[in-house]
């Protein structure tokens, strides 16, 4: 876990600010637009894992391959709209 927070504070700052270069009129703005739904996506998976909450262990890795694939979807949904720019 530490491993993977270090590797989180160390990237998205950094991406953030290449992503941000050209629009340092609303970097603020911005950056706080993220980190808002940064958190909310966080939280609304934290939530959303303890309210699927059993004695087994199965629903977890079911709920991260969920999310996983939603990921690789969504991700492929904005490649696509890029590609057709």
């Amino acid at each position: 876990m530490m491993v993977t927070t270090f590797g989180r504070a160390m990237t998205i700052p950094n991406t953030l600010s290449l992503a941000l270069s050209s629009y340092e009129h609303v970097t603020g703005t911005a950056s706080a637009i993220f980190g808002f739904l940064f958190y909310s996506v966080t939280a609304s998976v934290t939530y959303l894992m303890a309210v699927f909450r059993t004695e087994s262990p199965y629903p977890m890795p079911l709920y991260f391959m969920i999310l996983t694939f939603a990921s690789i979807l969504f991700y492929q949904g904005l490649k696509s709209n890029d590609a057709d720019k």
